[in-house]
């Protein structure tokens, strides 16, 4: 492994969690705000974070629509379902990563 490589953080949920993965651009009375999309992962199961501690990947609690992409051309994003106990990879913007 050379130096420059970034090794995730990882652990176990002693709990069923809910983590901001993306942060999504909303309109609100004063602008542009964003807001977090969050995911909820299982209880006892691994979940690993990037070095700036931004979710890399885990476990789902249940089944979630999962933000794909931050949307084309139209800006509004795109989504994704997955089901419960599926294992879920995410990239460092938050967007869940194809299979």
């Amino acid at each position: 492994m050379n130096g420059n490589a970034e090794r995730p953080k990882c652990g176990t949920l002693a709990a069923d969690q809910r983590l901001a993965t993306a942060w999504l651009a909303t309109k609100s009375s004063v602008g542009i705000a964003f807001k977090p999309h969050l995911v909820e992962f299982k209880g006892g199961t691994p979940i690993s974070f990037y070095k700036d501690g931004k979710v890399q990947s885990g476990t789902l609690a249940a089944p979630q629509n999962l933000v794909a992409s931050g949307g084309a051309g139209n800006g509004l994003p795109e989504y994704r379902m997955f089901s419960e106990g599926s294992v879920v990879n995410f990239d460092k913007d938050g967007f869940v990563l194809e299979d």
